[in-house]
Parts: structure tokens; sequence; C-alpha cells
């Protein structure tokens, strides 16, 4: 009877659904694909002649030239089999004055779109991404495991969002340029108000059961957060992420599954029948084809993630780097400080007094102020301390938001990413060892931009300037990357496009080449430092996704540990480590801190285990993670520090993946 069959558990999320209108604005100037092919057709009228002599897609150009037509600015011939050019454009082309055309026909069109958002993480999802759970399963036959709200702060309300975040979240279903994305229009509110995730169950430890591209790391550690704050979980039996398919922290176990997805492939096309040549015959190697494309992707965004890491850790190495790359600023110079104390004056002024481009924008943000009485005052201050040519453009600010990260970022190009709070008064103590990296190139520093954006107010005057500069940082030509890695990625981008050719040509004969190509480009992303961007809630538990991916030797240096973070959890996965080595700087190791944190407790702990030791020793603030030939972990967030759950604020980490790891080692 239904009253005795076992009942399955379902997380439900909350969500908010509105249903859209995209604004998609057509280009009225001419695109340079569109004048060339328009001059070749004044030239030589012949647009065989054309596909013949540049080796131009047929595809392409037959979208390009169908457009033409719709805007009358060819006529088709048929008798003669040519095309003619329209009285309204001839003038334009013998001038050679097709930059200056514009269509005064063209108009905005719409789109229809129906966004969501959960009200865990804020993370927001277009309908029909996640419509399989949108679905209610039966009452009769489902423990339902409702999740609530846990922070509001954190995110913005669907109805506040940016476009910019809009654009993210829509751009896979509006097959359009994003730079034509005008603005989205949210129109009426949705009946569904939640999402439905099934829970699997293996060796008595719940697993969320989902498609793990679908919803991203951040969303899935807000939600394993919540779950345990609801439901009073022991942290030994949390859901966690079924490692199996989830996105990994180690490019090693990344490259192993890879590896294991080519050689499904090479077992699955020995066994195929070459004589047929039907769908059936190659509907499995499409299938494993689509994983091996997802990795491949994702193999160029690890290359693009970043052109060029250095790491210093001398205070006099810092001010001097950052008067360099100051001086490289073109658009904006964004400050952000957990703190900001009187002594800023003193360091600003060393940092900016040779700089005078009026036309820079200079952003300061922070969480607290240190030691200042008088707001007002220290605005004033610092203000003051810039040439009058400077001054309009400076803003300074407390952020919205609470936010635990430090760093400088310099246009779309450099970031300086440290432990210390940049604008506070502990950066000015001399011949201290002041550890830093700086980030040049790549996508990352978009991210950066996107965190900062999210601290601003809403009324901010430069706001909504630098939304749009975030969109327009989405097109690859804005990523600023050597020669070396731009080919890497033509060679990724080439091979995609080629492995499923072959297989839909039923080419079988040239597949194994194909896979070939693809192993050795894989064993070429060694070559690239690389890094991955941590961001707020997703560093909940980072240490334990590190312990359960890796069995290697792990170094942790911090400032704060909590007794309860080495409880059964962590203990779970120590076995797998063969050494893991904790120091706890002892400049903070004081008589409260000591009893607060329980430093004998932990003692007593660490001689019960015989992979775990602690060091209390004198080392700068430097709070990472290192896992021996894999990564480095680097954020302000503390690896074992109490986790208190109601109050969550911003962050920002970066995990390392070094070519040679020990050419940063200057602590391990």
């Amino acid at each position: 009877m239904l009253k005795n069959f076992p009942k399955k558990d379902y997380l439900t999320i909350p969500i908010e659904m509105y249903s859209c209108e995209v604004i998609i604005k057509k280009n009225q100037k001419l695109a340079e694909m569109e004048k060339i092919i328009l001059k070749y057709i004044y030239n030589e009228n012949s647009v065989k002649q054309l596909l013949n002599d540049f080796n131009f897609d047929h595809f392409i150009i037959n979208k390009i030239l169908a457009k033409l037509l719709y805007r009358g600015l060819l006529r088709l011939k048929l008798d003669i089999a040519q095309f003619q050019l329209s009285n309204k454009i001839l003038p334009f082309i013998k001038n050679d004055k097709l930059d200056d055309y514009l269509d005064k026909g063209a108009v905005s069109e719409s789109r229809s779109v129906s966004i969501l958002q959960e009200k865990i993480s804020g993370e927001i999802f277009i309908e029909n991404a996640v419509k399989e759970y949108l679905k209610n399963p039966s009452s009769l036959t489902t423990n339902y495991l409702d999740l609530r709200i846990v922070s509001l702060d954190l995110f913005p309300d669907l109805k506040d969002f940016s476009l910019d975040k809009f654009i993210k979240c829509i751009r896979s279903q509006i097959k359009v340029e994003i730079k034509d994305i005008e603005k989205v229009n949210l129109l009426y509110p949705r009946h569904y108000t939640k999402l439905y995730i099934p829970l699997k169950e293996k060796d008595n430890q719940k697993y969320l059961d989902f498609d793990l591209e679908i919803f991203p790391r951040r969303v899935q550690k807000a939600w394993q957060n919540a779950y345990e704050i609801d439901h009073g979980t022991p942290k030994e039996n949390l859901i966690e992420i079924y490692t199996e398919e989830t996105e990994f922290l180690s490019n090693n176990l990344f490259k192993i599954h890879f590896n294991k997805d080519l050689i499904l492939f090479e077992d699955t096309l020995r066994k195929i029948d070459r004589s047929l040549k039907s769908k059936k015959e190659i509907q499995d190697l499409l299938m494993i084809n689509n994983d091996l494309e997802k990795k491949l992707i994702l193999l160029i965004e690890k290359v693009k993630s970043i052109n060029k890491i250095s790491f210093y850790h001398k205070d006099h190495e810092l001010l001097k780097n950052l008067v360099k790359y100051i001086s490289y600023a073109k658009e904006y110079i964004i400050i952000c400080s957990t703190h900001l104390s009187s002594d800023a004056i003193e360091f600003l002024t060393l940092m900016l007094e040779d700089f005078n481009k009026r036309d820079v924008k200079i952003i300061i943000l922070w969480n607290n102020l240190v030691d200042i009485d008088d707001q007002n005052k220290i605005y004033q201050d610092i203000k003051n301390k810039f040439s009058e040519n400077l001054r309009k453009n400076v803003h300074l600010m407390q952020s919205r938001i609470h936010f635990n990260s430090n760093f400088i970022l310099i246009d779309n190009n450099f970031i300086f990413y440290t432990n210390y709070s940049l604008l506070a008064q502990d950066v000015y103590l001399k011949d201290q060892s002041f550890p830093f990296f700086i980030l040049e190139g790549g996508t990352s520093s978009n991210y950066f931009l996107e965190f900062c954006c999210d601290l601003l107010p809403q009324k901010f005057e430069l706001k909504k300037a630098i939304q749009e500069k975030i969109i327009e940082n989405y097109e690859e030509h804005n990523v600023d990357l050597s020669e070396e890695r731009m080919n890497y990625i033509k060679n990724i981008r080439n091979v995609i496009a080629k492995l499923k050719g072959k297989i839909l040509s039923y080419s079988f004969e040239e597949l194994p080449p194909t896979i070939d190509q693809i192993k050795k480009l894989l064993l070429q992303l060694d070559l690239y430092n690389n890094i991955s961007i941590i961001r707020d809630i997703e560093h909940s538990n980072i240490l334990i996704d590190a312990m359960r991916e890796t069995n290697k030797n792990f170094i942790l240096y911090t400032d704060k540990i909590h007794r309860e973070q080495l409880g059964p959890h962590f203990m779970k996965y120590l076995g797998r480590i063969p050494k893991f080595q904790i120091f706890l700087n002892d400049i903070e190791v004081q008589d409260e801190t000591q009893r607060n944190l329980g430093i004998s407790g932990i003692k007593k702990i660490m001689n019960t285990e015989i992979n775990l030791k602690l060091e209390i020793k004198n080392f700068p603030k430097f709070n990472c993670l290192y896992v021996e030939d894999n990564f480095i972990i680097f954020t302000n967030n503390r690896f074992l520090d109490k986790f208190r759950r109601r109050q969550l604020f911003k962050e920002i980490g970066i995990i390392f993946y070094f070519t040679d790891i020990e050419e940063y080692n200057i602590f391990f």
C-alpha cells in the first residue's frame, strides 16, 4: 500500500520567478562582414567567387545575405542568378562611405524568457535550465526538507538585479550579441515558489542528486549550509556533493576524469561496426563527445583565467609595484579594504603622489573605520591629498554589504591581492614580510569587478558605467592573453569542431588522430599557470573539499583555529592525508584568544593523530592552504575558524595552479 511505501527526501528551495521581456536593439550600422560582402558584390557580382577566394563558411555567408536581402540592401535577380545592389546602398559603396551608412528602418525587438531567483544563494536561472526541478513530487511518497532564507544582505532581490547579471543568465538562450541586449523588463510574477531537489543516500550519507552543471559550486555550498542550519544535522552527516561528477578543485583530478572520457571514447569507437553508417552507430560517440566538449571548454576557461602571476612578500615591494602598475591605469582604480585608518592618508599619498591622469576614476571601498572619530573629516583629509585635477574623480564610500577581502583592481587588467587590509594601520609597519600577488590579464579580473559592483550602492553615479564595462568584458577580444595562450585556445576550438564533424560525417578512421591531439592538449595544461575564483559561500568547507579530493601532504597557515572545526567531519578525511601540518600565528595567540579557541584542547587532539601537527610560530598575516603537487588557496577566509552561519559576508579568494608550485614557496 502507498502508506507503507518508503518516502524519498527532497530539499525544497524557496524561489521567485518572473516572466521577462528581453529588449534587443538591432544594429543600425553595417557589420564588418556585411561591408565586405557588399563591396565584393559591387566589384565581382559573384558570391561563389567570394566563397572560393576566402574559404568562408557557406552557412555564415547565407545568413548574412539573408539579412541584407531582408533589409532591402540587395535584390536577387532570379533570371541570371545574381545579386543586385539597391539604390539606397549603391552611393555609399561607390563613394567608399559604408562606415557612414545608417539603416533608418532599424528597430528594437523583444523576446520572452522566464527568470527565477533561488533565495538561498541569490543565484538566478532561466526556467528552461531548471524546469525538471520545478515539478512538485507527490506528497504521498515525498519527505519535504524545507530550506529557509539565511541572509538577504548578500544579494539583491530579483527586481534589483543589474543588466550584466541578467545577461550572464540568459545568454545561453538568447542567441544574440551581448552588446545588442538593451534591457530586461520583469513583466509579471509566475506561480512557482520552490525548487524540488532530490536527495540520494549511499553508505548512510545523503547526497544532492541533480545535474551539477546547472547549479554551480557556490549554490551547492549555500544549500548545504542552509540544510545544516534548518535541520540541526551534525556536521559529519551533512549532505555532500557527489565527487564523481562535480567540478574539481584539483587540476590533477580534472585531468584524470578527462582521460577516463577519452578512454571510453576509444573503447566505444573500437566496438562500432564501421561498415554501417547510421545514426544508431554514432549515438554513443556523440554522447561521449558532448562530455568531452564540456571539458574542453573548461580547459579553455582555465587557460583564459590569467595571463601572468607574480608573487612578492616585502612591504617596499608592494609600494614600488603599486606605483608602477597604477601608472598604467586608463579608466579606473578600485581599492577594496576591510578597514580604513587615518594612516591611509599617508599610504594613498605615497601610492598616488605622481599620478596625474585626470580621466581615471578612483574608487575607495571599505567596511569599517579604525580610530576615526569624524568620518566626514577623514573623507575631506583624503580628498585634499589629491591634486585639484584628480579630486573630482575620487569616490570614497563605505560598502553597503559586509565583505572580507582586500585587493586593488586596476582597469580590467591588474589585480593586487593580499590578506592585509590595504588601508589599515598595519600596512605601514616597516621591514615586515608582506605577501601579495599581482595578477595580470585573463578573464578573472571580471569576477573582481563584479564583486566591487555588488558592494556599491545602487544610486552611485558610476555603478551603471561599471555594469556596462562588465558586459563589455564578456567579449573575448577584451581578454589580454599572450599569443601562446591564444594559439592554445584556438587549437582547442579547432579540435572541438573537428571531433564532432568527423563523427557526423562517419569518418571513423580519422577520429584516433583527433583523440591523440586532445591528449596532447590536455598535457599542455601543465605549461600554463592558471587560477580559479572562490566566491562567498563557496568558501564553506573548502578545506574538506580539498581533503576529499587529494591524498597529498597539506600545510595550512592561519591565525585562527576553533576546536569545533577539528570534529568528526574533519577527522573523516584526515586519514587520507599523509601529513597535515598547521602553523598558527603566535601574534594572534594571546590569553583571551587561547581561551576562546581552546588551544590546549586542540593540542590534545593533535597528540592523538600521528599525521596532524600544530606549531605556533611568528609569520606574516598569511592565510593560505598548500596542497602538495596540486594547488595553493589564498583567501581571507579562515579555514578552521568557527563558521558563523548567521553572519555571512562577501568574500573572494583564489586557487592558484602553478606550473612549478615550488617557485612560489617562501614559507613551505
